[in-house]
């Protein structure tokens, strides 16, 4: 169909044509700096997705599930390669590391001191060692001075860890801000 047979003219086209903006406005769109719940904006979901640098919190999560799986599969009955250190000490050195960054996640003034972290951590497994001492069975049936050695090289590894790897990612607390660590 030619279009004078509508009954619309050429006139009439260019007339409808002038009425509208010179500049049309822009589609609806987010805002490029619009964060989405996950934290990160549009251009960095691809498909559900996430691209880019993990932040500090899914790291230190990650490694606590990480620790919590190999406690399982490291049990009592481990008949793999070192065998007395795995069953002896390993998770008496990862699960103070873990605490110890878990920790830096609660968003409280006294616990960004990695001071008070450490003396948290250490007192827990110190007190944990202490009870074995007494015979209170407590996260293990044998007091082992060893095991204090071990809480303190894992509070040492959570010290090094958070100051090599987790201060470059990422902050996770207030407004983009990192927090300060004494």
């Amino acid at each position: 169909m030619h279009p004078t047979s509508l009954g619309v003219t050429a006139s009439a086209r260019g007339a409808a044509a002038s009425r509208q903006p010179a500049h049309p406005a822009p589609p609806l769109t987010l805002a490029a700096d619009t964060r989405s719940l996950c934290g990160c904006s549009r251009e960095e979901r691809i498909g559900g997705v996430v691209r880019g640098k993990p932040t500090r919190k899914q790291v230190i999560v990650g490694l606590a599930l990480l620790v919590g799986a190999l406690h399982f599969v490291t049990g009592p009955g481990y008949r793999g390669p070192f065998r007395a250190f795995v069953n002896g000490y390993l998770i008496d050195l990862l699960l103070p590391l873990v605490l110890y960054v878990l920790l830096s996640l609660i968003d409280r003034p006294v616990v960004l001191s990695r001071v008070v972290r450490s003396v948290i951590v250490l007192a827990i497994g110190v007190t944990v060692e202490l009870l074995q001492f007494l015979g209170v069975p407590l996260f293990g049936r044998t007091f082992d001075p060893l095991d204090v050695v071990m809480y303190a090289l894992g509070v040492a590894g959570g010290i090094v860890l958070e100051a090599a790897v987790l201060s470059r990612l990422e902050p996770v607390h207030g407004k983009g801000e990192p927090r300060a660590a004494a």
